[in-house]
């Protein structure tokens, strides 16, 4: 009788043995299948911190470009008709998490970057805002074809730049292969333009 409940202990022993395989079995499974988890974690985790990194270096490459030709651009225009060393910029600047994009322009008389609101004369402004709008077509997506329009751009212009204005367009159209109509009441811009059409 004894050694029959020696047995039964010993088989109640055996099949707790089991169970605790069983368990310990499927605990192992789900361990490794964690582990298994961590590591893609990991391994997804260096891949996304390099294309975000990735993806910064190429913002900045564009960013770069974009403001290179914008500074370019609007700069050649101002220097071109005023005949001073003018230089346009984009300042980008952080307000909080937002990034804030302001123009400035250094003017031949002051070394200080300034707003274009705050130079000399509406002129200046006209010159700026006819290149910008230039630039914008030019850096487009999908490219924006066809001719530009500009209807009184430079109607702030001293009288004294105006004469260089039909030079300034017909060199932008040979350069950019555009073609620009321009809309004007001002003698000297309409006596230098070629292909004039007089509207009564």
């Amino acid at each position: 009788m004894e050694l029959q409940n020696l047995k039964e202990k010993a088989n109640a022993l055996n099949n707790k043995v089991q169970q605790l395989k069983g368990a310990y079995q499927s605990e192992q499974l789900v361990y490794n299948f964690n582990i298994a988890k961590v590591e893609k974690l990991s391994t997804d985790t260096e891949l996304y911190s390099k294309a975000v990194e990735l993806l910064s270096k190429v913002q900045a490459v564009t960013r770069d470009k974009i403001k290179n030709e914008f500074e370019n651009l609007v700069t050649y225009v101002l220097r071109y008709i005023t005949e001073e060393d003018y230089v346009f910029s984009l300042v980008f600047e952080k307000c909080g998490n937002l990034q804030e994009l302001k123009f400035a322009i250094k003017t031949p008389d002051c070394e200080e970057e300034l707003d274009p609101l705050d130079t000399r004369g509406g002129g200046i402004i006209d010159l700026v805002a006819f290149a910008l709008r230039i630039v914008l077509i030019e850096t487009s997506l999908p490219k924006n074809e066809g001719f530009i329009l500009c209807d009184e751009s430079f109607k702030h212009l001293s009288e004294n730049y105006l004469p260089k204005i039909p030079l300034l367009i017909n060199e932008l159209s040979r350069k950019l292969n555009r073609q620009f109509i321009i809309i004007s009441h001002e003698e000297a811009i309409i006596e230098g333009s070629f292909n004039k059409i007089e509207i009564k």
